[in-house]
């Protein structure tokens, strides 16, 4: 601490250089795999669970063991380094390998002899260091996943965390002139747009060079694509998507036991036009359809014995579901669920339209005028205390009926008045429980309340 209190200013000098750009010399962009896995830089491949990522990259270092992979090695057979424990060597990843035509000697698996798993934080030092007492020629260094080896002190939510442990192995890749991969899945969130699903921080597609997303063929859901959804080094738009399929192969065992069944690869050619995002729509909507689906199940269940307390039953629901409240607000209108007053001075709850469900459930419908009767036999004590007006909102279809005093379909309050023969709120608290059939109904202009 100085004289004066203040603490004593910290020397960050540092020996500093400064290059002439003359002096850079200029190279053209060198490929693993040609425009899609650069040399000296990390590429990532993304996609959800079980779609072919693995199966795919193993296929891509079997080419690149024989030598006929298009980029760099084209025509020289190259050795590819593996770090990932997922998968386990025996039983899935020798078996892909072999299904692929993959030169086994020139396929590494990483160990750590005193235990442990692969830090790319503290690790990549003493790999380069074993490639090179190897002599290994190596092309492509895998890691699977990618956001397990980054270091246990790195948090992969946090992005310069992140992209400083990506650039260690950016790195290595630019010392040993070779490419890096990692394969990353993509998380469960509403987001359409590719990049912004991959698990993590966005520290993963902001330090890679490269992102590979792996995905459902839009139009035939059996296939699959390898779509470039970023690219540094190439305008991503003028390289087309590679369309492959992974098929069953059976492989003889090796002591004559019962055949290996093991995922191939086979590429059926390349698909110009297909943008990264387009690849989540299938998945979004099916991942949409089963989070409703369970959801309505979750409700189901709630108000099987009667109504709950509206606060309650949202946060029992998401709770027990892991949705969010937006999917409960659609399972909602999906089974048929009312919100509705607790008498006149209390709260909200919310009930199955036919009360308590039976063996078959509730019958997921909203009233319409077939429904009316119940409505319109509203608590007399209730109706006594509204006020009702007889003019709806001008902005809103209206029969020329003077409004019946009833409950609302959407909040069950005093209705205030009629339109085609539905008893619609003018006013109505809750609109987002009005279903899609009375959207058309919905006023604009909150007038003539109860």
């Amino acid at each position: 601490m100085s004289r004066n209190g203040f603490p004593e200013p910290v020397d960050r000098r540092r020996l500093l250089n400064l290059v002439q750009a003359s002096d850079v010399e200029m190279d053209r962009p060198r490929w693993v795999w040609h425009d899609r896995i650069p040399v000296g830089g990390t590429t990532l491949m993304a996609g959800k669970e079980g779609l072919g990522k693995t199966a795919l990259v193993n296929y891509l270092a079997a080419r690149l063991t024989r030598g006929d992979l298009a980029g760099e090695w084209f025509g020289r057979p190259a050795d590819v380094v593996y770090i990932g424990y997922e998968d386990d060597r025996a039983t899935v990843l020798r078996p892909r390998l072999v299904a692929a035509d993959a030169d086994l000697d020139r396929f590494h698996f990483v160990d750590i002899p005193s235990g442990g798993s692969f830090s790319v934080d503290v690790d990549t030092d003493g790999l380069e260091d074993r490639i090179r007492a190897k002599g290994l020629d190596v092309a492509l260094v895998i890691v699977d996943p990618l956001d397990s080896h980054l270091g246990s002190g790195v948090d992969t939510h946090r992005k310069a965390e992140v992209q400083s442990s990506i650039q260690r192995l950016a790195e290595l890749a630019q010392e040993l002139r070779c490419g890096a991969i990692g394969l990353a899945h993509l998380n469960k969130g509403d987001v359409r747009e590719l990049l912004a699903r991959v698990v993590g921080s966005v520290g993963f597609t902001t330090a890679t060079r490269s992102v590979l997303a792996v995905g459902e063929h839009p139009e035939n859901r059996s296939d699959r694509v390898c779509v470039l959804a970023k690219a540094n080094m190439v305008d991503r738009t003028t390289v087309p998507a590679v369309h492959f399929r992974v098929e069953r192969v059976n492989l003889p065992h090796p002591d004559g036991g019962e055949p290996i069944s093991t995922a191939g690869v086979v590429i059926l050619g390349e698909v110009e036009g297909i943008e990264p995002d387009s690849i989540l729509r299938r998945a979004a909507e099916e991942t949409d359809r089963s989070a409703v689906e369970g959801a309505v199940d979750v409700l189901r269940e709630l108000l099987a014995d009667g109504a709950v307390e509206a606060k309650e039953a949202m946060k029992t629901a998401v709770d027990a579901s892991g949705y969010s409240e937006k999917t409960i607000r659609r399972a909602m209108t999906a089974l048929g669920v009312k919100s509705q007053k607790q008498g006149f001075h209390g709260g909200w709850e919310w009930c199955l339209e036919d009360g308590p469900g039976t063996e078959d459930g509730p019958k997921a419908v909203r009233p319409g005028p077939d429904h009316l009767g119940d409505h319109l036999r509203a608590d007399a004590d209730l109706l006594s205390q509204s006020v009702v007006s007889k003019t709806p909102p001008s902005d809103v279809p209206f029969d020329g009926r003077a409004s019946e005093a009833g409950r609302c379909i959407a909040c069950g309050l005093s209705c205030s008045w009629l339109s085609f023969g539905r008893l619609l709120h003018a006013s109505c608290p809750d609109p987002d429980g009005w279903s899609d059939d009375y959207q058309a109904l919905r006023p604009t202009t909150r007038g003539g309340g109860s």
